[in-house]
């Protein structure tokens, strides 16, 4: 459960769904395939505020962004893979650190995230030679599922993955 404006939003591996405390009422966010500004996939992986008190949503597509403002939700995907049916966009965990990076974790590793710039610094697994298969997650022996991100004192980023922990 996360909170946006006094709004509570919730996921539990399915869609997401927000509770207004001061009408006391639910609303739920589904997939709509003829709608670009809806979610990209029914199902939710991970919910992040971040300090600016944005909503960011993980999906099986990628990662989205609420605008309370309008309801709607804009789309950031990497636009080097193929944007359906990719591992790499499968968000798992969202983290922004002390230096106000934002850090995502896929099925295959981690990136950051810049509104203004997009998406730099990946740090995947090497699947260079199935980049373009739609079962490459399947095809490639090393995934690293980076399922959540934390940071240390000294600034330095631990991530737990379907390898372990790694610093």
């Amino acid at each position: 459960e996360r909170d946006v404006e006094g709004v509570s939003f919730a996921e539990r591996r399915g869609p997401l769904s927000h509770y207004d405390p001061l009408t006391a009422e639910f609303k739920n966010y589904p997939h709509e395939a003829s709608d670009s500004t809806s979610l990209d996939s029914p199902t939710v992986n991970c919910l992040f505020v971040d300090t600016d008190n944005r909503l960011l949503i993980g999906t099986p597509y990628g990662l989205n962004i609420y605008s309370p403002k309008n309801d709607t939700f804009e789309h950031a995907r990497q636009s080097w893979v193929r944007p359906y049916n990719s591992a790499l966009n499968n968000v798992l965990s969202i983290y922004r650190d002390s230096k106000g990076t934002l850090w995502v974790g896929t099925s295959y590793g981690l990136a950051s995230y810049s509104y203004s710039e997009g998406w730099s610094n990946t740090f995947f697994a090497d699947v260079s030679n199935n980049i373009n298969d739609e079962n490459v997650y399947e095809q490639t022996p090393l995934a690293w599922e980076t399922r959540g991100i934390s940071e240390d004192s000294r600034g330095g980023l631990w991530l737990a993955s379907n390898m372990g922990v790694t610093h």
